[in-house]
């Protein structure tokens, strides 16, 4: 656990199958970045990645995307090229 200035606090990383069962889990402090997770947790060879925007830059879109997985996670404002982020039905 990380303390942060509302106290102590962590950020839970996780890959669900469709049925919200946990396949894998990951533990960080609270301060600690996100997208460094990412490598971990597409090893669970998931389908659908769904982020927020803390994993919204190209070389995670690009190791999704090779993984013939989806993105589901919403562009930073400041991008030039804004993209659909949401799964067609």
């Amino acid at each position: 656990m990380d303390r942060s200035s509302g106290g102590f606090c962590m950020k839970v990383h996780a890959v669900v199958d469709a049925l919200a069962n946990c396949l894998h889990l990951v533990l960080t402090p609270g301060k600690a970045a996100d997208s460094p997770q990412l490598s971990g947790l597409l090893a669970a060879q998931p389908s659908t990645v769904v982020a927020d925007k803390a994993y919204d830059t190209n070389n995670i879109l690009e190791a999704i995307t090779l993984r013939q997985a989806a993105a589901v996670i919403p562009p930073e404002v400041n991008r030039l090229n804004q993209r659909d982020y949401f799964l067609a039905a």
